[in-house]
């Protein structure tokens, strides 16, 4: 985000692409421009010290409203969010976090020492099925992999590198036709990819991937 390069970290922002954006909070150790450090945010829970106070989230808050055509079609609420990011883990994602039994990454790791590869996302995390497969994931401590490239060739050989064995993407992404030269190769590259979760409804057939 360009923008943030004309902010100052606790700057409250004014972005014209995400109005209702105040604060973006950084997990890294690095300053970045216009963010906020997670340990330093932590500041702003101390009241004696800031007149800043959390909102209260309650699960029947509006937190998405999904149009077509210009009309209003649907609505989720966070306790929607919250459900579907729970059954996502428990039915998905948590099949290849590790171990089966109890599904959580970290006994996985220290029996096998293997580490669960990243989810891969190339959903917004503005759409219902990006921000709850997010949610679902780091609630259970599991990385999730979002490419910061729109290029189809390069979210491809991304699959690659990160050797994931989740995708979260749209229909789109997963129907797309390669070219007749690089289809082989894209096919091979994504051949780590065992589940797919797709965004829309319909079927979907993938000429990349066999999941």
């Amino acid at each position: 985000m360009p923008e943030l390069e004309s902010y100052y970290p606790g700057d409250e922002l004014k972005l014209s692409n995400y109005p209702h954006l105040k604060n973006i909070v950084q997990t890294g150790h690095k300053n970045v421009r216009g963010t906020l450090k997670f340990k330093d945010s932590l500041v702003f829970a101390n009241a004696s010290l800031s007149s800043f106070s959390l909102p209260t989230n309650e699960s029947s808050m509006e937190l998405f409203e999904c149009y077509r055509g210009g009309k209003k079609v649907a609505t989720h609420t966070s306790g929607d969010i919250a459900e579907k990011a729970v059954g996502l883990w428990q039915n998905n994602f948590s099949k290849s976090a590790g171990d089966n039994v109890d599904a959580e990454m970290f006994s996985y790791e220290f029996n096998s020492g293997t580490t669960a590869k990243p989810v891969f996302m190339s959903l917004d995390l503005e759409t219902p099925l990006g921000f709850a497969s997010f949610l679902s994931n780091s609630s259970n401590h599991r990385k999730v992999f979002i490419p910061s490239s729109f290029n189809m060739s390069a979210i491809l050989k991304s699959v690659h590198r990160q050797e994931s064995m989740d995708l979260v993407c749209d229909q789109d992404f997963y129907q797309l036709e390669a070219p007749g030269p690089v289809a082989a190769e894209y096919k091979e590259k994504c051949s780590s990819v065992k589940s797919v979760i797709v965004a829309g409804t319909g079927s979907s057939k993938s000429s990349i991937f066999d999941a």
